[in-house]
């Protein structure tokens, strides 16, 4: 049976790559994804949290601003919201990177959302894994929601890894 033109070129490309795939392949050997998706229950806590950190934006909360200043307030809540999940998406990481091979920190798809990850992890150390987000989501209890997915093919890791590039 002839091959179409597809075909053709994936085997060309399959042939030219092998040793890539094949290298791929062994280092995966062993390793499973696991997801872990961190996000904030309570955002009207998290912007009181914001407004006590900041003076200006405590001072000026509740106020009738002119335009430009509403604005710019809007703006210093927006940044500062962000650089709050930065430093608790990090907090977060640095339990969990040591015991991963591999780590992906995925798009966050609403405001909400402290982090979005993608673990690399060696299989064995999977029980470890699972008791530091137990841990993690016994210290953030009513204020961040862990959702943990897998063991998933280590391939999950490969082919979410390769969309995002």
């Amino acid at each position: 049976k002839e091959l179409s033109a597809d075909q053709r070129l994936q085997e060309k490309v399959l042939e030219a790559r092998y040793q890539e795939f094949k290298d791929l392949i062994a280092q995966l050997e062993g390793m499973i994804a696991l997801g872990v998706k961190a996000l904030w229950l309570d955002m009207n806590a998290i912007f009181r949290e914001i407004a006590e950190e900041d003076s200006t934006i405590r001072r000026l909360r509740g106020r009738v601003l002119p335009r430009d200043v509403g604005i710019q307030v809007g703006e210093r809540v927006k940044k500062a919201l962000e650089q709050k999940r930065t430093r608790e998406e990090s907090d977060i990481l640095n339990v969990l990177r040591p015991l991963a091979h591999d780590l992906r920190v995925n798009e966050r798809p609403y405001e909400r959302v402290v982090t979005n990850s993608t673990f690399l992890v060696p299989a064995r150390r999977k029980p470890e894994f699972d008791n530091r987000v137990t841990q993690l989501a016994a210290q953030y209890e009513g204020r961040i929601q862990f959702r943990y997915v897998g063991p998933l093919p280590p391939s999950d890791f490969v082919v979410r890894t390769a969309a995002r590039t």
